[in-house]
C-alpha cells in the first residue's frame, strides 16, 4: 500500500495548526521551543541520523509539503533531494521550496529511482503500508518488501529513517479504545500502525537497525500544541471546512494527547543502516 493520501481539505486549513512548516508529524521537543523550532529539530535530527549532511543524493519518502526536502538542499548542502507523495497540491508546493528538490507523484512501490541514495528518509508514511485487513504474517511480509527495496535504493553504507506511529500498550478502558478507533478512523483509514517487533522482524537480514527511540511524549506534546492552535484559529477553520470538520479535528488531537501521554500509542524513530 502506498503512503497516505490528501484528506482533500484545503492547505489553508491545515496552515492554521500546523504551522509554518507545515509538518504532519511529530515534533523533536526541547525546553523553550516553539512549534517550528521542534519540527526544525525534528528535521535536523533525521538528517543528522542518516549522515545527510553533504550527501549527493536524499530520498524523503512520504515529503508532504515539502519541509524536510527544502531543510536538506538549504541547511544540509544536500545536492539532489527527491521526494515522494501522492498528494498533487503537496507535491506542487513542495516542488516551489528550493532548488535541486525533485517531487514525484508516485508511491513508494512504484518508485524507480536513476541513481542509488546516500540516504532514505520517511516520516509518516510507514503506517500506510499495510492494510487493515491483513494478518500479521501478512503485515510483515509487507513491511519487509518496503525495507527490500529502500535497501536496492541505498549505496553500501547508505542509511534509512523511519519515523511511524506505532502500537504502544493495548487499550486498559472504554475512553482509550475509543480514543484508539478515533485517530484510526482519521488517521489511518484502511490502514494501521505498525508494533515494533513487526518493524524488527521484518527488518531482520535486510537492514542493519542501529537506534530506536520512542517519542510518545513529543507528539502528546505535539497534539496538544496543534490542538491549541485551532481552537484559537476555530472561527477561520469553520469558515474554510465547516464546523463538523473542525470538531472532528478537535476531537481526534485530544485522543491522540491522551493515547500517547498514557503510551497506549507509540512515536518510534528508528535508525537503519545498509
Amino acid at each position: 500500500m502506498p503512503a497516505r493520501r490528501s484528506s482533500g481539505l484545503p492547505d489553508d486549513f491545515y496552515a492554521l495548526w500546523l504551522g509554518r512548516t507545515m509538518s504532519h508529524t511529530c515534533a523533536l521537543w526541547a525546553d523553550g521551543d516553539t512549534l517550528e523550532d521542534a519540527q526544525i529539530r525534528r528535521i535536523d535530527h533525521h538528517a543528522a541520523q542518516a549522515a545527510a549532511g553533504g550527501a549527493a543524493r536524499v530520498l524523503d519518502i512520504g515529503c508532504g509539503w515539502g519541509a524536510t526536502l527544502e531543510r536538506l538542499v538549504r541547511v544540509h548542502g544536500v545536492g539532489h533531494a527527491v521526494g515522494l507523495t501522492l498528494d498533487q497540491r503537496q507535491a506542487a508546493r513542495a516542488q516551489q521550496r528550493a532548488a535541486r528538490c525533485e517531487v514525484r507523484l508516485e508511491g513508494w512501490a512504484d518508485h524507480r529511482p536513476d541513481a542509488r541514495y546516500d540516504a532514505i528518509l520517511c516520516t509518516g508514511a510507514f503506517e500506510h503500508i499495510a492494510g487493515l485487513e491483513l494478518s500479521r504474517e501478512e503485515k510483515v511480509a509487507c513491511y519487509r518488501a518496503f525495507f527490500t527495496r529502500c535497501r536496492s535504493w541505498l549505496r553500501p553504507g547508505g542509511r534509512l529513517c523511519l519515523e511511524t506511529v506505532a502500537q504502544g500498550y493495548p487499550p486498559d478502558g472504554p475512553q482509550a479504545a475509543r480514543d484508539a478507533m478515533l485517530m484510526a478512523l482519521t488517521l489511518f483509514p484502511g490502514a494501521q500502525p505498525p508494533g515494533l517487533a513487526e518493524i524488527h522482524e521484518a527488518g531482520s537480514g535486510i537492514l542493519t537497525c542501529v537506534r530506536v527511540r520512542n517519542d510518545h511524549e513529543d507528539y502528546a506534546r505535539t497534539c496538544r500544541c496543534w490542538l491549541a492552535r485551532l481552537l484559537a484559529a476555530r472561527a477561520r477553520a469553520v469558515a474554510l471546512v465547516g464546523d463538523e470538520t473542525t470538531a472532528d479535528h478537535e476531537r481526534y488531537l485530544r485522543a491522540s494527547v491522551r493515547l500517547f501521554e498514557q503510551g497506549h500509542a507509540s512515536l518510534l524513530r528508528l535508525t537503519f543502516r545498509r
